[in-house]
């Protein structure tokens, strides 16, 4: 009978495997360390049931990790340092243990917000860009339909600013 790649070059590294995927190794990097294309990498998950549920479970186990620090990071916490002095033979010993406190990170919580709830924090705005008129038929078309929507009796605002302040010689 003969040996097959799966048999041949995966199964020897099936721990070597999970533990690239563990540690969040892209599929490039996993071909690289069996010997074989990402093409034919690929192909073998996509044939053995037993690679994909490999593939899936540490890396999901790894981004759960990821996530719970990223959630630590944005909200803050406490935690201990410890500071260790050698004695006369060299061994260590615990000297004193400080109480620390991690403020929350607005970088760390912006950037969960943005991937949680993408429509009310996005870093996205939405702008609405409208043309200036470049031409005097555009001006005088823009004139009009201004005017057009003055209500009635309303005063109607003169192009240039604001209307001029009454004035001697101007009739009331």
């Amino acid at each position: 009978m003969e040996d097959t790649t799966f048999e041949r070059l995966v199964l020897p590294k099936l721990g070597r495997i999970v533990e690239m995927y563990g540690t969040g190794a892209t599929e490039q990097q996993i071909a690289a360390e069996i010997g074989i294309s990402p093409y034919a990498w690929g192909k073998l998950r996509k044939d053995n049931e037993m690679l994909r549920q490999i593939s899936e479970g540490p890396r999901a186990q790894a981004n759960a990790l990821v996530q719970s620090a990223l959630f630590r990071r944005a909200t803050g916490y406490r935690y201990d340092e410890e500071y260790y002095e050698p004695d006369a033979a060299g061994d260590l010993h615990l000297r004193k243990v400080i109480k620390r406190t991690q403020p929350p990170d607005t970088a760390a919580a912006q950037y969960w917000l943005n991937n949680r709830d993408k429509a009310e924090w996005s870093g996205r705005q939405q702008h609405e860009v409208v043309a200036a008129p470049t031409t005097l038929a555009e001006l005088v078309k823009l004139r009009r339909n201004e005017q057009a929507a003055v209500p009635e009796g309303a005063p109607v605002p003169r192009l240039g600013g604001p209307p001029p302040e009454p004035g001697p010689d101007t009739p009331a």
